[in-house]
């Protein structure tokens, strides 16, 4: 389980995700670790993250990888993830899972109109998306900050505290799935990771915000 957002503003593209990686074991226990759930070529300044089954990472990997004349391309990125995903399910014995899914969210700097969702199982489909991408658990109540406030006319500083509430109001309500956070900016500049004193202050900020809401929505008149 996991949340990842992906919102086109004036300036670029803000992509975020929680850190939280859950691992079942054969016959044991489900142990969580804090990884980073976003790839990035900043060289090339293309990023990929990844939500789902094992597999999906391979995947958001190389996708990361393709060529310039490809990566822009949806038949290219569908027929790669098709590819990948059903050697990595055979190569890590999950053929028999199901349901096996996995999304891949990719941004390119020289494309900041653009976000390309690719979801796959048995095939690939891709989709290029020209305002907001939500992959992972988005049946998440806390989507609804992403459905009522985000705007494309904002800029990508504007949009960092909704990316940031959003994924960490949605680990409030599923904390088994969805914890922690990392946020990555494109721009015509780049990639630029948002850096963990940032984080901080987007963490505090949303805090308040829960308990203001919660203020407000308790306390009579």
């Amino acid at each position: 389980m996991t949340l990842q957002v992906a919102l086109v503003g004036t300036d670029g593209i803000v992509l975020g995700s929680d850190r939280k990686r859950n691992t079942i074991l054969p016959d044991g226990p489900t142990t969580s670790s804090e990884v980073s759930k976003i790839i990035r070529d900043d060289s090339r300044g293309v990023m990929a993250c990844w939500s789902g089954v094992e597999p999906a990472i391979e995947v958001a990997k190389q996708v990361v990888r393709l060529p310039d004349n490809e990566i822009q391309n949806p038949t290219a990125l569908e027929s790669l993830a098709t590819r990948i995903f059903a050697d990595e399910l055979k190569r890590l014995e999950l053929i028999e899972t199901a349901p096996a899914a996995g999304e891949v969210i990719l941004v390119v700097a020289r494309d900041l109109n653009t976000i390309y969702h690719i979801k796959v199982q048995k095939r690939a489909a891709c989709w290029q998306v020209l305002d907001k991408v939500v992959s992972g658990h988005v049946a998440n109540p806390a989507v609804y900050f992403l459905e009522r406030f985000y705007q494309k006319k904002m800029g990508t500083g504007e949009l960092l505290p909704l990316v940031a509430h959003t994924i960490l109001e949605a680990g409030r309500i599923n904390p088994a799935g969805i914890q922690g956070l990392e946020i990555v900016c494109c721009s015509r500049d780049g990639l630029k990771p948002v850096p963990e004193e940032r984080i901080s202050e987007l963490t505090n900020l949303s805090e308040r915000v829960e308990r203001e809401i919660r203020t407000l929505l308790f306390t009579s008149d």
